[in-house]
């Protein structure tokens, strides 16, 4: 759970791998930001291999499973995230 005594990012991911969070994280910390990120994910079956115990073997990370479905522009449904969509309902 997200430490109360410390600020937090949180973020909305899904479609990446084990690199691009570890990217993130590595960019993150080297800026010197201590807080927590909390990282809400689509579904944990729909995270690439590795990429959930990575995320949770480190440190201030905390993982939140969203149920959510993304759209286009026009209003349809897509069943990704990787769709063009900049709309998306919890």
């Amino acid at each position: 759970t997200h430490r109360r005594s410390k600020n937090a990012i949180l973020a909305l991911a899904e479609g990446y791998d084990r690199s691009t969070y570890a990217l993130f994280l590595t960019s993150l910390r080297n800026t010197g930001y201590d807080g927590d990120v909390v990282f809400g994910v689509s579904a944990l079956n729909k995270l690439s291999s590795g990429v959930e115990s990575f995320l949770r073997g480190q440190s201030g990370v905390v993982v939140y499973a969203i149920d959510w479905d993304c759209f286009t522009k026009k209003g349809e449904r897509t069943g990704h995230a990787n769709g063009g969509s900049t709309d998306f309902h919890f």
